[in-house]
């Protein structure tokens, strides 16, 4: 059997010090050959082996490092729970607003689904004017890491620019061409109940209202990265997200959503629209890898 030396032994087993220090050749007990339980070794002046020790030390030994690793194990496990915990204490809400968007959560996926989100790569084009006869105005691209880092941009046909982050610490924007952002991450158009304990700042129940015939709830909702809260309209009937309200210090913008469809066990809209503007996705991508610098203010 591998040699060890004694003093990597004692550091655990402080018991078998004894070992070391009496003089070489003389034992506590009877001779070594007249102990059944003892395995026999020749050993140097200094130097154990694991067939030094009876068998009930060495039973006892490795019963110690793995009561050791199994302590060690649950610390760390103690330890990311309460860096969890910690997160959702800070959020604000109530009972019923709960409630709400964790049934919105269901019906854009379900806890096995959302939780194992990690990116999310979103790609589509900004159309102006009716149906029948759209003038594209430009494309968009959004990247995401949850829960909570973004990076929203948007490239106009004249070479105008906008991009609104969030790099998990810091909100920016930064445009060119005089385009101004909404104050709306995209991803609380596309999945705003997804994993929203770990991204939201505050969330309250507004109650109940109408959109056409459509009963709905109302949710006020506040995201990291975000300067001001946005009302969220979801369906009585499916929980699906109907409408968004912004409250910037912009005008005050009213997001409809539609066409919802199912991509990688997500139930996402395909298009969403405000005056005679229509954002409509061409591509979404989860579950990629995203460098931490795509959140990093653009200079």
């Amino acid at each position: 059997m591998q040699r060890r030396r004694l003093h990597d032994l004692e550091l655990h087993f402080p018991v078998l010090v004894r070992l070391r220090d009496r003089p070489h050749g003389q034992e506590d007990g009877p001779k070594r050959q007249d102990r059944p339980d003892r395995i026999q070794a020749d050993l140097p002046d200094g130097e154990l082996t694991a067939s030094s020790f009876t068998i009930s030390e060495i039973r006892a030994y490795s019963y110690c490092m793995k009561t050791r690793l199994a302590a060690a194990l649950v610390i760390e496990i103690v330890l990311l729970l309460s860096v969890s915990l910690a997160q959702q204490s800070s959020l604000l809400t109530d009972p019923d607003a709960e409630r709400i968007l964790d049934k919105a959560a269901q019906a854009e996926g379900g806890d096995n689904v959302l939780t194992a989100l990690r990116t999310l790569h979103m790609k589509g084009s900004i159309y102006w004017g009716s149906t029948s006869s759209p003038h594209v105005q430009g494309d968009i691209e959004s990247v995401i890491k949850f829960p909570d880092k973004f990076h929203d941009i948007f490239l106009g046909l004249n070479g105008s620019t906008l991009n609104y982050g969030f790099d998990g610490t810091e909100a920016w924007t930064r445009s060119t061409g005089g385009q101004r952002s909404t104050g709306l991450p995209r991803l609380q158009i596309l999945l705003p109940a997804a994993q929203w304990r770990l991204r939201y700042a505050e969330a309250r129940f507004l109650g109940q209202r109408k959109i056409g015939k459509r009963l709905v709830y109302v949710i006020r909702a506040l995201v990291h990265g975000q300067a001001t809260p946005a009302d969220y309209y979801y369906d009585a009937a499916d929980y699906l997200l109907l409408q968004v309200d912004t409250n910037s210090k912009t005008p005050p913008i009213t997001y409809r959503v539609s066409n919802f469809q199912e991509i990688s066990g997500l139930k996402v809209p395909r298009e969403w629209s405000y005056g005679a503007n229509r954002t409509v996705i061409s591509s979404i991508k989860t579950n990629t890898d995203i460098d931490d610098s795509q959140f990093a203010r653009v200079k």
